[in-house]
């Protein structure tokens, strides 16, 4: 939903041999020349533990190079310059899968393996806390450099971002309903949701609703 600038950043996975290395690079769109790449640490790189889970989640690249994504459920990591840090989100609580949670995730294993998963392997997901973020693309920043995070809190009538002013926490918005995915288009937020019907028998609709938010200074 946002415009392209001239290059474009994304993560791969390079392997070689019995390991594998996930690696950033942005790329000119007009010659499809590598401008940059950079390797990922290992989570055990960024002081968290050795038996981490999950790797890294989808991260975000600002005008100026600078790099954030999730890792090890709840930990977020700022990268500039080579310079690693990493820190957290002060309203994250640790959370349990709901049962929207539940079946969304039984749902996603059928359409990505082809069967459901036993029910052993949902016990198990029912039973671990949830990631801090959302699954896909939940973190963005903004045109001032403020670093936004679609969380996993409460994610059922209602859904939080948190923001970051470098590594600093400087607050929340709160939005209506299940929060999917976003876009942030200068002072609007974009934000694709799930809306729980009133019988629990039905579907739920998909929607897109918009939010103006003020700009940094503009009081």
């Amino acid at each position: 939903m946002a415009p392209f600038g001239r290059t474009v950043v994304g993560t791969y996975e390079a392997f070689g041999g019995a390991s594998s290395q996930a690696r950033v690079a942005e790329v000119d769109l007009e010659s499809g020349d590598l401008v940059h790449e950079s390797v990922l640490p290992h989570p055990s790189e960024l002081g968290v533990p050795l038996d981490c889970e999950g790797g890294h989640t989808t991260g975000a690249a600002d005008r100026g190079g600078r790099l954030a994504f999730g890792t090890c459920r709840t930990v977020l990591v700022r990268w500039e310059d080579d310079v690693v840090v990493t820190f957290r989100d002060p309203t994250h609580v640790p959370e349990f899968p709901s049962d929207t949670d539940i079946e969304t995730h039984r749902e996603r294993m059928r359409i990505a393996f082809g069967a459901y998963p036993p029910e052993s392997q949902m016990l198990q997901y029912a039973q671990t806390p949830k990631w801090a973020l959302i699954p896909g693309r939940s973190l963005l920043y903004d045109e001032w450099g403020r670093l936004w995070v679609a969380t996993q809190r409460d994610r059922s009538e209602s859904s939080y971002f948190s923001i970051f002013s470098d590594t600093t926490y400087v607050g929340s918005v709160q939005v209506r309903d299940r929060v999917e995915g976003y876009d942030l288009l200068g002072n609007t937020l974009v934000v694709l949701v799930e809306r729980l019907p009133e019988d629990p028998a039905d579907i739920p609709g998909r929607g897109i609703d918009w939010y103006r938010f003020e700009s940094p200074g503009s009081r």
